[in-house]
């Protein structure tokens, strides 16, 4: 009888192991899986997140090349309307001649007023700010002709001051969006 008893055992213990083995595969199975679903919404969020890292950078890249060129635009104009300006009157034409970068710039500064960091927003602002006054200075040289050379000084200045600031804010940029500066 103990014979009996002991083949019962081990005929239940093998059962029981037969079972329990399915029972183990199926549930390191199931944490395989999902451990590969985990794995996988890691990867989808980190891609997810990569792309819209990517995207904001590319939004602010545009908005930097907008800024940077529209600026660029409006000095040129105003140092060309200046030296004209310093051979005959005109300040009506400067005033027309002007107008589309004025704009442009002011559509570049309400952009960046969205996404670009507080240090850039003063430079441009600042730059903006000076051309704006050199702007003004070149339309009303024609009302006080007795100070036209004084003026034109005046509108000279800022133009010479704001050159080397739009140097430093295109800098800026570029150290935000991760480029070396070129050092010109």
């Amino acid at each position: 009888m103990a014979m009996d008893l002991s083949a019962l055992i081990i005929a239940s213990v093998g059962v029981f192991g037969t079972l329990a083995s399915g029972l183990l595969a199926q549930r390191s199975a199931l944490r395989v899986k999902r451990l590969e679903l985990e794995s996988a919404e890691r990867q989808r969020a980190a891609e997810l997140d990569s792309s819209t890292r990517e995207a904001a950078r590319n939004a602010l890249r545009g908005c930097f090349i907008e800024l940077n060129y529209s600026l660029r635009t409006y000095y040129s104009e105003l140092d060309t309307c200046l030296r004209m300006s310093s051979r005959e009157s005109g300040g009506r034409r400067v005033e027309a001649s002007l107008e589309g970068s004025r704009q442009a710039v002011r559509s570049a500064l309400a952009g960046a007023q969205m996404i670009a960091r507080a240090s850039i927003l003063r430079a441009s602002k600042e730059c903006g700010g000076s051309l704006g006054e050199a702007y003004r200075i070149l339309v009303s040289i024609d009302r006080h002709d007795d100070r036209r050379e004084e003026l034109l000084a005046e509108a000279r200045f800022l133009l010479e001051t704001v050159s080397p600031k739009l140097v430093q804010m295109r800098d800026e940029m570029r150290g935000e969006l991760g480029v070396e500066s070129p050092g010109d």
